[in-house]
C-alpha cells in the first residue's frame, strides 16, 4: 500500500466519495475515505462495483460505481466513485478490470489515520461488463467530466 500520507493528501476532507486508481503492481483498488475504525472496516461485508454508465448533453459521459462498508448493518456507509470513460487515465483503469479477478478496496480511516485493505472478488461477469463499456465508449469524444459529475451530485444529493 502506499503511504499513508500520501493516501491522506487525496481526501483533503471528509468526502463521500472513493478513488479508482492503480496499485504501483498494476493491480485495480478502491481508494475510500471514512469515518469507520480499522477494526470494524476488516470484518464488515462490502458492496461494490454497480455500474451505470450516464450520458449528460451537452457535458459528457460519467460511469458512476458505487460502495457500501455495511459498519453500521442498518445503515451502512455508501461512497461513490466516478470515472471519465473517454479519459486516457480511467481507460487505464477501467482497462485493468477487464482482466483482474480481484479488486482491492483500501480505507483510508479519518478517525485513525490509518489504512486497511481488503481483497473481493471482481467476477466474470464484471469483467464482461466493463469490457462492453470500454467498446461502447470507444469512439465518443471527451466531454466537460467535471460538469457532468456537478450535474449527477446536483441531481442525485
Amino acid at each position: 500500500m502506499p503511504p499513508i500520507d500520501l493516501v491522506a493528501q487525496l481526501f483533503p476532507g471528509e468526502t463521500d466519495y472513493g478513488l479508482l486508481l492503480l496499485l504501483a503492481d498494476g493491480r485495480p483498488a478502491v481508494y475510500l475515505n471514512g469515518p469507520i475504525q480499522p477494526n470494524v472496516f476488516r470484518h464488515s461485508a462490502i458492496e461494490y462495483g454497480i455500474s451505470i454508465l450516464y450520458d449528460y448533453q451537452p457535458e459528457g459521459l460519467l460511469l458512476h460505481l458505487t460502495y457500501a462498508v455495511h459498519d453500521q448493518p442498518a445503515d451502512p456507509y455508501r461512497l461513490d466513485t466516478f470515472l471519465d470513460p473517454t479519459d486516457p487515465a480511467d481507460r487505464q483503469v477501467l482497462n485493468t478490470l477487464t482482466h483482474s479477478d480481484q479488486l482491492v478496496i483500501v480505507l483510508y480511516s479519518s478517525l485513525a489515520h490509518s489504512l486497511s485493505a481488503k481483497t473481493v472478488p471482481w467476477s466474470p461477469e464484471r469483467r464482461s461488463a466493463i469490457q462492453e463499456l470500454l467498446t461502447s465508449t470507444a469512439k465518443h469524444r471527451p466531454g466537460d467530466f467535471p460538469a457532468a459529475k456537478a450535474r449527477w451530485l446536483a441531481e442525485h444529493t
